[in-house]
């Protein structure tokens, strides 16, 4: 009795030293997220996802991660697929999802973990057409280079995607940056190029005329004080460039709109100084290197979003505080008789959105709405607006740029205004 009362507690010991040597060696998970990427889908080997994990833990100590994907958000029942490639030092992953279906929505998820804890990730979905094309995806592609980031420019050229300027924050302290990036969606890679050579600067406006962007007013600080930026400059991307233009004849403003019409840019609305909300319209000629006022925007309004549908501009969203105004108006402009006039009444509550155009459709990702609908992705086809559902994150002050037929989507701020330097691609088909 007493020989095996003393195998006992050796073994207790045994399981106890072991226990506390995976405690040290997999310490418990409780933050995680995976950059994910669809790569391809075909009807033999299925949809193949390219995926990176970031968590709060050394990534020799993640053991498994699982894949759960189901028709219906209920994840409860949803198959579950193990991913390839996992290592003590690998944090990226493959998973090939066979069998799917065509003209068809999944949902799916992520289980990471080890001896200790495991985490779930949020859901995500993709489509499937007809012809077992990817349809409707959203996916994640290189960070942004320059960190953590919101309200900065973004413009493509010669298939090549830029951002940069914009803000952050460090222990409470603002951070303007000058920085510009480009972006190669080949190597799925930034680099960066030469700084704008001005002071840094936070909601900026930029449009792009002949192969050539063009980059204006947002808000600098400069020895402890907020300035309103008026300098216009040019960029080349031929010699990577700056070149100073006409400076801005009005006030100083940050958070306004731009857009490009016959060869010109136009800037709308935003915040100007001595805490005034505007709706003035300016336009640029290039070919003058002058700006011109045009007639004002129907509100005083900052934040606001914009697209070109069939050779017509649109612009919507925004708000107003001084007015108690959140704009749930579309308005479209008459560039030959310069007039705007209302499109559509009744829209979703949308501010620091990010719109754009592709084929016969307007899409508007993100911004600020009402609760619950802060992440809503919708489109426009001229006539009405369709809901497509939710990107899966949180996002305003973004910047975007379209590039071959897929849109991407560049840092921002998510619910609690913190930057983030994450940059989601719609692939549009």
């Amino acid at each position: 009795m007493r020989k095996r009362l003393t195998e006992y507690i050796l073994f207790l010991l045994t399981v106890l030293a072991f226990s506390a040597c995976n405690e040290d060696s997999e310490p418990a998970i409780h933050k995680v997220d995976v950059n994910t990427q669809i790569v391809g889908a075909d009807t033999l080997t299925g949809v193949t996802i390219r995926a990176v994990i970031e968590c709060d833990v050394d990534k020799s100590s993640i053991d498994f991660v699982t894949l759960k994907i189901s028709e219906t958000t209920d994840m409860s029942q949803a198959t579950e697929i193990k991913a390839n490639n996992i290592g003590a030092s690998n944090d990226t992953f493959i998973c090939v999802i066979p069998g799917l279906k065509p003209e068809t929505k999944y949902f799916y998820s992520y289980k990471i973990g080890n001896y200790m804890s495991y985490v779930t990730t949020q859901t995500k979905s993709f489509s499937i057409d007809k012809n077992f094309n990817l349809t409707n995806v959203w996916s994640q592609v290189a960070p942004f280079s320059g960190g953590l980031r919101s309200g900065g420019v973004a413009f493509s050229l010669k298939n090549k995607g830029y951002y940069g300027l914009g803000k952050s924050s460090s222990r409470g302290e603002d951070i303007y940056y000058s920085d510009l990036w480009q972006y190669d969606p080949t190597a799925d890679k930034w680099s960066r190029l030469s700084d704008f050579p001005s002071t840094g600067l936070d909601m900026a406006i930029s449009f792009v005329i002949d192969d050539v962007a063009y980059v204006a007013l947002g808000r600098y600080y400069d020895q402890s004080i907020n300035g309103y930026n008026i300098t216009t400059y040019a960029y080349e991307v031929a010699n990577d460039e700056w070149k100073k233009l006409a400076p801005f004849p009005g006030i100083g403003r940050t958070g306004s709109v731009s857009f490009v019409a016959n060869g010109k840019g136009y800037v709308v609305g935003g915040y100007k100084e001595k805490e005034a909300y505007t709706n003035e319209v300016w336009c640029f000629d290039p070919q003058n290197n002058s700006w011109t006022q045009k007639k004002d925007f129907p509100l005083a309004l900052t934040g606001c979003f914009t697209f070109t549908l069939n050779g017509v501009v649109y612009v919507g969203g925004g708000y107003n505080l001084n007015d108690n105004i959140r704009n749930t108006t579309l308005y479209k402009y008459d560039i030959a008789s310069d007039s705007w006039s209302v499109a559509y009444t009744d829209c979703e509550v949308l501010i620091y959105s990010t719109g754009f155009s592709s084929g016969d459709k307007c899409y508007v990702a993100g911004g600020e709405g009402e609760l619950g609908k802060e992440s809503l992705f919708m489109s426009f086809d001229g006539k009405e607006w369709n809901t497509m559902g939710s990107f899966g994150e949180i996002r305003k002050k973004s910047s975007s740029f379209v590039l071959n037929g897929s849109f991407y989507l560049v840092c921002g701020e998510n619910d609690v205004n913190t930057p983030q330097k994450s940059v989601l691609k719609y692939s549009i088909k």
